[in-house]
């Protein structure tokens, strides 16, 4: 996924948003500002540092804008013979393969052709391509025209086939500016036809008939980040087989091979091909100045003044060599800097900068982000200060290259042809220190759907141990949005070992009848959070876990799949892309949407943002809804609908979609799962669609977490993120029972008579026993007619959450009439009562001379037991005792997706262990456990269910004597 241009932080600052902090974020000390605390940062040294005094010879200058041209011819792969012409290099890449970089802009440039008398001309060729995906770089044809060859003018051809795959390529776009509307062109890293084949292209080039001076062009333009280093797949841009026609006639040809007709290609690079004024270099290394002291003691390295045009410029450092580490140990990259430049949100048009590494193993220069691939935009308020600890949040992370040699660092620096105020922008102290990460605990607050008024949300927050210290004695607490320290259960304090983690459970901080979940009381947003205590932790930034939690009225059921915590969107370039998401209430939360249930859908929601570098929102900014059928992967389309979105044009920052679809037949009576989509459809500046979906965390519904519909598998999750998406459903009819025959033989009787099979699946979703339940057979006659029961009525007892099949059996006899029958199954209390029922059709093909007396039998649910309990549980799960208050039993069920061990004592409200209900290994399954307190006082006991590293909850029981 490309990387979002310009800081987010930044925005949220403007627009008042909160994001979460990335993962892995690094708590770092400013090398001469903050020097290591002992016993917290046990090792914390300095392996290299620039700090520019002193010999600086080793510093070199290099301008993108002054850059050698990359054409050239070569066997790596070729249309037609042996070679073919590349834009490319070896110097950067696998050397076996090679690629290109930062930075580009090449132009191989046809002889001079004449058109003045022609009346036709086309232009074709093989090529390929492998160059970043989306509207950054690419490749296209230009045509250079006019009768006067010192003023020729630049367009971009359009392609007969094959359409070019960009509309808008932001490359050139940072070359060019506004010198063209649109930089159509072809880009794709591994899903386009032009990758690692030849694809045949033709252009129809007769509106440039009239001209005397007529060049066509292949060009290929790279932007300021993400290339060869990062992906080593990307070669570039090849062309083989050219051939210019004028009224038939072949006026200039290349193979590549030495075949030419009308002279050889020339080649321009860089500025000149732009037009560019060439500047002096604009980057100095000397005295702070006014803008001093600097961090040590004189000298900077950084960008003085204001340019006048725009200019790209690198200072460049020498090799040296990363140490090895040791597990637990780390490199970071850190640089103090001060900065003064206006930010106008109009990226490319903005001042910006960035470090890089030469990456020795790629050879490439990439971008040390650890989230994504960034420029900086923006100043810092002309402070010092190290940027691992500012504003911008992102750390730069180089232990990938540990061990390894020649390594550099250079930073780059951006001037904007469009007037931008910039005093002054400085770095010094450039620098890798080397750390032990001796003690930090993560928390992550995970908030389940639905969250309604009155319902019982069981959150989960659970505590990792990333170091190799084990800890003990720290608390951890919950803040229900009401700014107050909620103790979690069970309670601490807390003992972690290294490399380990725990689950704990939320608690309503309200009702002491609650324990382990909360129940909210009011429909609102709140800003829920969860944290440790723990004293001499390295890693402040992921103590804590801010979500987000919108809460509906009651009997409205928002589903979805995402942590809640979003911290950042997802670039999108092309139109009709966008989340998908795939939904299955029952997964979501078994005990508001269980097998069978029906619900209606009442909206569709996204949560968005408006990003900068698109220019802000534009007026009736809009995106289509989708809900397809469910099932593995994305089945029919059942409803589509646009959504309008109302922010002004230019508006930044968080924004929230709501389709109301409570009058879409489509969507009402629903049962099972479904896939949601949102299409983006509005274009934005810069190439972007609006608006950006919210990228949330990875969290433990994964596996239903998609971005692009082509590829929405239910089997093969796409990336450790979700999306924001979600769907709010109403008038659930959630079944207590369910009683299900499905046919085990042909349901088509002859005439003579037959015997007919099925099974009989009996399912309740209550934590209840009933004792003495019957079940009987009827058939319902060609006639209408009921006739039955003919076998035994079964009576038997229900356990709670129970889910038996057994099989059954039914002789039809020759003297029953021909025609349609329905064979249907009956539970509840015979004859008085019947609370389910279940049924099939089959049909008697004629009627014969014999018995009319129908026989049946088969299996009992008694005989049939817990062993015919098909049922395999999706999750752990500890249910709600029943009854409760009890007198003198009470029942409760533990979900195991698999073989665990389990655990499930008692406890009185001293803390004294009063039984055992369960301890050794058990199957995978639903089971029922029963707490007997006859020989207990009446009060208060918990009831604690333990599986390693799966399962630690509690339930409150009451005991009433």
């Amino acid at each position: 996924m490309r990387r979002n241009i310009v800081l987010f932080l930044a925005l949220a600052l403007m627009s008042g948003i909160a994001f979460a902090s990335t993962p892995i974020e690094m708590q770092r000390t400013a090398f001469n500002a903050n020097p290591p605390q002992a016993g917290v940062d046990e090792l914390d040294v300095v392996v290299y540092i620039e700090d520019f005094e002193g010999d600086v010879s080793d510093w070199t200058q290099v301008s993108p804008d002054i850059q050698p041209n990359y054409w050239f011819t070569d066997d790596f792969m070729a249309a037609n013979g042996t070679n073919a012409w590349r834009c490319g290099s070896y110097d950067f890449g696998l050397p076996e393969i090679g690629g290109y970089a930062d930075d580009w802009l090449q132009f191989m440039v046809s002889p001079v052709m004449d058109l003045t008398a022609a009346t036709s001309v086309s232009m074709t060729f093989n090529f390929s391509a492998y160059i970043e995906d989306g509207n950054w770089d690419g490749c296209n044809v230009w045509v250079f025209y006019g009768n006067d060859p010192e003023t020729l003018t630049k367009e971009i051809a359009t392609p007969t086939s094959p359409a070019y795959t960009e509309t808008d390529l932001v490359a050139f776009d940072i070359w060019f500016g506004g010198m063209l509307p649109a930089y159509p062109g072809w880009a794709g890293e591994g899903g386009e036809a032009f990758n690692d084949a030849f694809v045949a292209a033709s252009f129809d080039l007769s509106a440039y008939t009239g001209y005397s001076n007529v060049h066509v062009v292949l060009a290929m333009a790279t932007d300021t980040a993400y290339n060869t280093g990062n992906n080593t797949a990307m070669y570039g841009f090849i062309v083989d087989d050219i051939d210019v026609t004028v009224d038939g006639g072949t006026v200039w040809a290349d193979d590549a091979d030495g075949t030419n007709v009308g002279g050889p290609a020339t080649f321009e690079t860089g500025a000149f091909a732009a037009g560019l004024p060439i500047l002096p270099y604009q980057v100095e290394i000397g005295d702070a100045g006014a803008w001093g002291p600097a961090p040590s003691p004189t000298n900077v390295c950084g960008v003085f003044s204001d340019a006048d045009a725009a200019f790209d410029h690198y200072m460049e450092g020498p090799e040296f060599t990363l140490p090895a580490v040791n597990p637990g140990e780390s490199l970071w990259l850190d640089v103090m800097f001060n900065s003064d430049i206006e930010y106008t949100n109009a990226f490319p048009a903005e001042f910006y900068w960035r470090p890089e590494v030469w990456n020795p193993i790629t050879n490439g220069w990439v971008q040390p982000a650890t989230s994504g691939n960034y420029v900086y935009v923006g100043g810092n308020g002309s402070i010092w200060e190290p940027f691992s600890t500012s504003g911008f949040t992102y750390d730069w992370d180089l232990t990938y290259l540990a061990g390894e040699t020649g390594v550099r660092l250079r930073m780059f620096f951006h001037a904007p042809s469009e007037d931008r105020l910039m005093t002054h922008h400085l770095i010094d102290d450039l620098l890798v220190d080397q750390q032990s990460l001796q003690h930090d605990i993560s928390t992550v607050l995970t908030m389940p759907y639905p969250t309604s008024v009155g319902t019982d949300v069981y959150g989960k927050v659970t505590l990792t141990n990333n170091a190799p210290n084990d800890e003990t004695g720290f608390m951890a607490v919950w803040d229900p949005g009401t700014g107050g320290a909620f103790p979690l259960v069970p309670a601490g304090p807390y003992n972690l070992l290294s490399l380990t983690s725990m689950e704990l459970s939320i608690d309503d901080p309200t009702d002491p009848m609650h324990v382990g979940y909360w129940v909210p009381a009011a429909a609102g947003t709140l800003f829920l959070d969860a944290y440790h205590t723990l004293a001499g932790d390295e890693i402040p930034a992921n103590d804590n876990y801010p979500v987000d939690v919108d809460i509906l009225a009651a009997d409205m059921w928002e589903v979805g799949t995402d942590s809640r915590n979003f911290y950042g969107s997802l670039s999108v370039h092309l139109g009709g892309t966008g989340p998908v998401v795939h939904i299955d209430p029952t997964i979501v939360n078994g005990d508001y949407f269980p097998a069978g249930s029906t619900y209606d859908m009442a909206e569709l929601r996204l949560d968005g943002f408006f990003h900068s570098a698109a220019g802000g929102a534009p007026a009736g900014c809009t995106m289509d809804f989708d809900v397809y059928a469910g099932g593995a992967v994305p089945g029919a389309l059942l409803y589509t609908g646009t959504y309008t979105f109302t922010e002004a044009p230019g508006y930044l920052g968080y924004t929230q979609a709501i389709q109301d679809v409570s009058a879409e037949a489509a969507l009402q009576g629903m049962t099972g799962d479904f896939w949601v989509g949102a299409r983006l459809t509005t274009l934005a500046g810069g190439g972007y669609y609006q608006p950006f979906a919210y990228r949330t965390d990875g969290n433990a519904f994964d596996d239903t977490q998609y971005y692009d519909l082509a590829d929405a598998q239910a089997d093969a999750p796409i990336g450790g993120f979700g999306h924001h998406v979600t769907a709010v459903l109403t008038n659930v009819d959630q079944p207590n029972a369910l009683l299900t025959l499905t046919p085990t033989s042909s349901t088509e009787i002859p005439a003579g008579g037959g015997v007919l099979t099925w099974d009989t699946r009996i399912q309740t979703f209550m934590g209840q026993s009933f004792n003495g339940v019957d079940y009987w057979e009827t058939a319902i006659m060609p006639a209408g007619n009921n006739y039955g029961p003919w076998a035994p009525v079964l009576t038997f007892n229900v356990t709670p959450f129970y889910d038996v099949t057994i099989g059954r059996s039914a002789t039809v006899p020759p003297g029953a009439p021909a025609g349609d029958y329905t064979m249907v199954g009956h539970a509840g209390y015979y004859p008085q009562v019947d609370y389910i029922q279940g049924s099939f059709d089959f049909v008697k093909l004629g009627q014969a001379a014999g018995s009319s007396e129908w026989t049946g039998g088969g299996e009992s649910f008694e005989t049939a037991g817990e062993a015919t309990n098909v049922v395999i549980p999706q999750a752990f799960e500890l249910g709600q005792a029943y009854p409760n208050p009890f007198n003198p039993t009470t029942a409760i069920s533990i979900s195991l997706p698999q073989v665990a061990d389990l655990n499930v004592s008692v406890f009185n409200v001293m803390g004294q262990q009063v039984a055992v209900l369960a301890s050794g290994s058990y199957n995978a399954g639903v089971h029922t456990l029963t707490f007997d307190g006859s020989n207990m006082a009446s009060g208060l006991y918990f009831i604690q269910a333990q599986v390693p590293g799966q399962l630690n909850e509690l339930r409150k029981v009451t005991l009433l004597k």
